[in-house]
């Protein structure tokens, strides 16, 4: 679909371009030696249908892989290895037994989506919970022993374990480390990016960094019983970094590239938190610009912290929530749970009363399908629908060729090998790649050792398009709210975050300023990741968000604005007048209205006219218009519409 002017529509490029990444090769290699190796093991001792079964629970953890520190690696793996192993025993001990089977596979649908409501983790363990207790449901037929089934499908997922925080006890603290000098990183390329397009996307690089290793090692402390001593020192550097990361981004919005030592210097100090060494002490240059010297500052700051290897940090509060407050919260889920939870209850019983009333064969995988797609927290329901089906046309075609081929042992093993190292490739690029791999693999897995027909693989592509149909029509079209999401909430959110951090940070009042504005960058990156899920959407949601999205980016350089002026303030420039930081704090309290309320036609507060405030006064007002034009738009449409 192209726009009047031959553009491809919003959407459509959305939904297909594959996210920047880079390649991981470290987890790549996981989930290559993971998934392939159980296979080789069984084709060695002539079991390769338990070497198969062992290899889907290497899968299951496969797709749990995350970076972060190895206790959080191994609290997510065994919460998802543990919920798909049980969901694999219910399925192959449970399946098989008609419209029993329908009621069991909706009761699971209902649990993982009471499970979704917790966190990134619980959400994740109730997919595979699902997605595995439909595989199980397939082995039933089969005649093989549930407990042989699930005895191996947990070795599987033991031995991704094994592989993923092998080297905990060895370099305890290497992912954290690496976290921190990403952060490092990520402010020498936004220095190294002033001045050109690249410039913004390194910059939500950096907030992402920072907030995944601020996530990282504020969890990890909370845990720890005493002190840590290279916990305390990895929290120090991350604290300090402050000084260098709003520099940055005030070189950012100044537009003032610092001198190449400079940046030399950040990287350096990048390599040396990686190694866990000293950073080379190299002269930095004489410069007279405000903004270049608190850059120049924090980097010196941070070379004494190296060298001391340790400093005072205040321990983090740990939350001490009782087992019996955390149940009390699981079992009363809010509305909009019970509501997901319903709508996916349906869409299972839907797809799974067609494979039973029609007699298709190998009808889990129009279940499999269903749950896979309908799971919104996981991003557009729309776009996963589509690019499910794309994907899992293509990887099926592939998959059920490989079946039909039955490739000789040790081929076998070497496809397996190659697929599987493209998995997390596919993962965090676009999830029609991630499963177009997956799909070849979940095939080979389970349908190898049973036989194939061509019949069987056009099955397979008829029950993939079905599967994302039945989401798309009752999941989504007709499901009520689907297409019209509340957009304001989150925006106001940030708009108050940000009025927060600019009246404590203009004010001369730098105790909890640093946290402030993490947290107003923290909601602008939540807000992006929102509204980027919602571009690919072709509906009223998907519109809605475009006219938005000039709004979103005048927030991001508002906040880059007020940035610049506090850096300033921290290195000797002048405070500005109270009652023009009240006047900015009035201004976006007027943005929050045109948010809430776009009918409001209350005049808009006049802003300061210092030129210490321009910047951000300019950014306001870029707000300002980019609402307004929304609330013109709508009121337009309707006056067409009466």
């Amino acid at each position: 679909m192209q726009s009047s002017d031959g553009i491809p529509a919003h959407w459509l490029v959305q939904l297909l371009k594959p996210k920047r990444a880079g390649v991981d090769v470290k987890r790549s290699v996981r989930a290559a030696v993971g998934i392939a190796a159980p296979i080789a093991l069984g084709l060695l001792l002539g079991q390769l249908q338990l070497g198969m079964l062992t290899s889907s629970g290497a899968l299951s953890a496969t797709m749990a892989m995350a970076p972060g520190s190895y206790r959080y690696r191994a609290r997510r793996l065994c919460a998802v290895a543990g919920s798909a192993t049980a969901g694999i025993l219910l399925g192959s001990s449970l399946g098989g037994s008609g419209w029993w089977t329908v009621l069991l596979v909706c009761l699971l649908g209902i649990v993982s989506a009471i499970a979704s409501d917790g966190s990134d983790i619980s959400s994740l363990a109730g997919l595979q919970f699902l997605v595995f207790g439909i595989v199980g449901t397939a082995q039933a037929p089969l005649g093989t022993n549930p407990f042989v089934v699930t005895g191996c499908f947990a070795v599987g997922a033991a031995w991704v374990l094994l592989l993923t925080i092998g080297a905990w006890p060895v370099h305890p603290v290497a992912p954290e480390r690496a976290m921190v000098a990403a952060v490092y990183r990520g402010a020498a390329k936004l220095l190294g990016a002033i001045g050109t397009e690249q410039a913004h996307p390194a910059r939500q690089e950096l907030t992402a960094a920072m907030n995944t290793a601020y996530d990282a090692l504020l969890t990890v402390r909370s845990r720890l019983h005493g002190r840590d001593r290279a916990y305390r020192r990895l929290l120090v550097l991350l604290t300090s970094a402050t000084a260098i990361t709003e520099a940055s981004v005030a070189l950012l919005h100044a537009r003032h590239r610092p001198p190449r030592a400079v940046i030399d210097a950040v990287h350096e100090l990048a390599d040396a938190i990686d190694e866990d060494r000293a950073a080379a002490d190299t002269r930095l240059p004489d410069n007279h610009a405000r903004l270049v010297r608190a850059l120049q500052s924090g980097i010196t700051n941070v070379r004494r912290q190296l060298v001391r290897r340790a400093d005072a940090d205040r321990r983090q509060a740990r939350d001490r929530r009782t087992a019996r407050a955390w149940l009390i919260d699981r079992l009363t889920p809010g509305r909009e749970t019970w509501l997901f939870a319903l709508r996916l209850a349906l869409c299972l019983a839907l797809a799974e009363s067609l494979g039973h009333l029609i007699g298709l064969e190998r009808s889990y995988w129009l279940a499999l399908t269903t749950a896979i797609v309908l799971k919104p927290d996981f991003g557009s329901v729309f776009a996963r629908a589509v690019q499910r089906g794309g994907g899992t046309v293509v990887g099926a075609a592939l998959g059920s060729l490989v079946v039909l081929w039955a490739p000789p042992g040790w081929l076998l093993v070497l496809l397996v090998l190659v697929i599987a190292a493209m998995l997390p490739i596919g993962q965090v690029r676009n999830y029609g790649m991630f499963s177009t791999f997956v799909t070849p693999l979940v095939l080979v897995q389970q349908d190898l050792l049973h036989g194939d027909s061509w019949g069987t693989l056009w099955a397979r592509l008829i029950h993939t398009v079905a599967g994302c149909a039945i989401v798309l029509v009752f999941g989504y079209l007709l499901w009520p709210g689907s297409r019209s999401p509340r957009l304001g909430g989150r925006m106001t959110e940030v708009i108050r975050a940000l009025s927060t951090y600019l009246e404590r940070a203009l004010t001369g009042v730098p105790q909890g300023s640093a946290v402030l504005r993490r947290r107003a960058y923290r909601a602008l990156s939540d807000l992006r990741a929102e509204f980027q899920r919602l571009l690919a959407e072709p509906s009223k949601a998907g519109r809605q968000v475009a006219a938005w999205w000039p709004a979103v980016v005048g927030l991001e350089r508002a906040t880059d604005a007020v940035t610049r002026c506090a850096v300033e303030i921290q290195h000797g420039a002048a405070l500005p007048d109270p009652e023009d930081v009240q006047r900015l704090v009035r201004a976006m309290t007027a943005l929050t209205r045109l948010v809430d309320r776009p009918g409001d036609r209350a005049e808009f507060p006049a802003m300061p006219e210092s030129e210490q405030l321009a910047g951000i006064r300019t950014e306001l007002s870029n707000v300002r218009s980019a609402l307004r034009g929304i609330q013109r738009r709508e009121t337009g449409k309707v006056q067409a519409k009466t």
